[in-house]
């Protein structure tokens, strides 16, 4: 599936009809929890139990925010090993960019969906 194909789905499974649209809403309502932090920009993280933990910068603009948490999902939802979020430096420049390109297409379509600009 591509990730705005990904997009779509998640869109019409979860989006409560709101305009901004709420990604931490839909994070929590598929079960991940989201931290605040005042050290960090952004991460994905286990715990023991291997659940995923979204942690996000706290003074972030909710406008930010709500972009960071969407690339983050796409990138948990499309199963990029969280080995290689953690160490970027193991992938090639190339792969890198090619992950990061498809997270990004992720939280674009999931933030401005095809349907919402048309209505526009």
């Amino acid at each position: 599936m591509s990730p705005s194909q990904l997009a779509n789905s998640i869109y019409n499974k979860y989006w409560d009809g709101y305009i901004p649209i709420n990604v931490e809403k839909m994070i929590r309502e598929m079960g991940y929890q989201i931290q605040e932090s005042n050290e960090i920009d952004c991460a994905l993280y286990t715990v023991s139990n291997e659940e995923i933990i979204f942690s996000i910068r706290k003074d972030f603009s909710s406008k930010r925010k709500r972009y960071v948490l969407a690339h983050l999902l796409g990138l948990v939802l499309m199963n990029i090993p969280l080995t290689h979020l953690i160490n970027l430096n193991s992938f090639s420049p190339s792969q890198a960019n090619s992950v990061d390109r498809k997270a990004q297409c992720f939280a674009t379509c999931l933030l401005v969906p095809k349907e919402i600009l048309d209505l526009m």
